[in-house]
């Protein structure tokens, strides 16, 4: 689907203005996308008719500080900014219970505020979970680089879609800004303080931990790991690299039978 077939929208959520596509009819369910600075909703267009065939009402976010989303006014995050947005959307939006799929850095996003709130999250998809590892897999360096035009149009298979983000990414201020939530995100004392590692042991929402054994983006051993620590866990790693990023149809078939198994 392009994104010429949705239409941006927003909600309040925790005081700041959160971007959101939303599409389909069924199971509430958000996608959060990965840290990296051309992460943003449009992250889900190659995966909305696998997940909207299957019976979800995506809700794809820009999390605060990516894509159209504010970022904290005074410039300074901390995971709280992202756990409460969710919950201040799903507040907004009357969404009492939600599946979540996230991608490294959204996966670990969604898996605090599953930790954080057990009855607001029905299940839970990882796909190259992030949240145990010590550090992310990408120099700061190669993060905080702004993608070219040529590589987004690689992403997005979609030539408008690519445009408008790279318009976006090279925007006045905005690699100042993205290096302010790459410091954060890359302490190694906010890692630690907000590791997975102590949360998924006491969360009781069933998870799929879902990743390729050579993506490029996470090692298999975080997502064994989370297998083995969280008590309702399923685990789904296949072969290859696959694209790195979303619309892998093998990962796609492993999530939607995950969310829709009864």
């Amino acid at each position: 689907m392009t994104l010429l077939a949705l239409q941006d929208k927003y909600v309040a959520a925790n005081g700041l203005r959160v971007r959101y596509l939303e599409a389909g009819a069924g199971r509430p369910t958000l996608f959060l996308h990965a840290l990296n600075p051309r992460s943003c909703a449009e992250e889900w267009l190659r995966s909305v008719d696998a997940y909207t065939k299957a019976g979800c009402h995506l809700y794809a976010l820009d999390m605060p500080g990516w894509g159209l989303s504010e970022a904290p006014k005074d410039g300074r995050y901390h995971f709280s900014i992202w756990t409460e947005a969710v919950k201040g959307f799903c507040d907004t939006l009357k969404l009492d219970q939600i599946d979540i799929v996230g991608r490294t850095m959204g996966g670990w996003v969604a898996a605090v505020f599953a930790h954080q709130h057990p009855e607001r999250v029905r299940r839970l998809v990882l796909l190259n979970n992030a949240g145990l590892n010590p550090r992310p897999p990408l120099s700061y360096s190669n993060l905080s680089t702004m993608p070219s035009l040529e590589s987004l149009r690689a992403s997005y298979k979609d030539d408008a879609v690519a445009e408008r983000v790279h318009q976006r990414l090279h925007a006045p201020g905005k690699v100042e800004a993205f290096k302010a939530l790459l410091d954060y995100v890359m302490d190694p004392k906010v890692r630690e303080e907000w590791s997975l590692r102590s949360r998924l042991p006491t969360t009781p929402t069933p998870m799929l931990f879902a990743m390729r054994d050579n993506s490029g983006e996470m090692a298999t051993q975080y997502a064994i790991e989370g297998f083995n620590l969280a008590p309702r866990a399923q685990l789904f790693v296949t072969k290859g690299s696959g694209p790195n990023d979303t619309g892998d149809a093998e990962l796609e078939r492993a999530a939607t039978s995950f969310l829709t198994a009864a």
